[in-house]
């Protein structure tokens, strides 16, 4: 922390910006009243999953000037231009994907250079399942409540060649990770991405999905554009539990049918589960 205060110092930005999640919260709270001890005039931005959620216990921090408690595209456009006085930002529709500028990862490259070897890259936001246990449901129901628009969202399937093929010229990655929540939405556009990640980008990826949902036509296409491992969300193996307690739809037949057909393509696949679930039966 002491090195990075150091470079904010040497940079003396106009505003610092923190996406914070539950877990490194602490960690970023103890950083920003670090830096605003000795930087008392530069603002602080807090945003991400934790402020969305929990706004109320981030507003209270003095050493945090703003809190975004939505997307942050056009807020921190707007912070740019003008710092408003209210301490609490939304902005008030949710962000077109297609129209968003391409990551900028050289920045995190120029840091870690071991990154460039496996990309990640989002091709959407959101999730349309209600599992008891993710935010992503958490988060749906908050921008419902606040009218903001389709929470669940993809790219193009152009939007996200035309990345990939910038980046495979510009990097050079031995693999693709693609980080959304159900990489497998919707059969017609996974449909026209197999096509068009086979014939320009060719790389292997790892991408998730849900085990009780996946169409078996996801599975061939998935398998066409060139898919090496698939990370499956099972959580706990007793079917009526996972149905009732962590509302996650897929019966257990379907997910033996499921890893079955992957063993068939040749395509890796891990299952995730969470531990100590309460009241879980044995």
């Amino acid at each position: 922390r002491r090195n990075n205060l150091d470079k904010i110092k040497e940079i003396s930005p106009d505003l610092i910006g923190f996406s914070v999640y539950t877990q490194d919260y602490q960690y970023a709270l103890s950083f920003a009243r670090m830096i605003k001890k000795e930087l008392p005039n530069i603002p602080i931005i807090f945003g991400g999953i934790h402020c969305i959620l929990c706004p109320e216990q981030v507003e209270k921090e003095d050493c945090i000037d703003y809190v975004c408690i939505s997307e942050g595209e056009d807020v921190i456009l707007g912070l740019c231009d003008y710092l408003p006085k209210c301490k609490l930002l939304y902005q008030s529709r949710l962000t077109n994907l297609d129209d968003l500028p391409f990551i900028d990862r050289d920045i995190l490259y120029e840091q870690k250079p071991v990154f460039k070897k496996d990309l990640s890259i989002s091709t959407g936001r959101g999730c349309p399942f209600s599992c008891s246990f993710c935010a992503s449901d958490a988060l749906n129901r908050v921008y419902k409540k606040n009218s903001l628009g389709k929470f669940v969202r993809q790219r193009s399937v152009e939007s996200v060649i035309s990345e990939l093929t910038l980046c495979k010229r510009r990097y050079a990655p031995a693999s693709v990770y693609f980080t959304d929540d159900v990489f497998t939405l919707s059969v017609d556009w996974l449909s026209r991405f197999a096509s068009e990640y086979k014939r320009r980008i060719a790389l292997p990826f790892y991408c998730t999905a849900n085990p009780g949902t996946i169409k078996d036509e996801e599975l061939y296409l998935l398998k066409e554009a060139g898919c090496q491992m698939i990370g499956f969300g099972m959580q706990s193996c007793n079917e009526e539990y996972r149905k009732t307690t962590l509302k996650r739809c897929g019966s257990n037949e379907r997910i033996k049918e499921v890893a079955g057909l992957c063993h068939y393509l040749k395509i890796h696949f891990s299952f995730d589960h969470i531990f100590n679930l309460p009241n879980e039966p044995i």
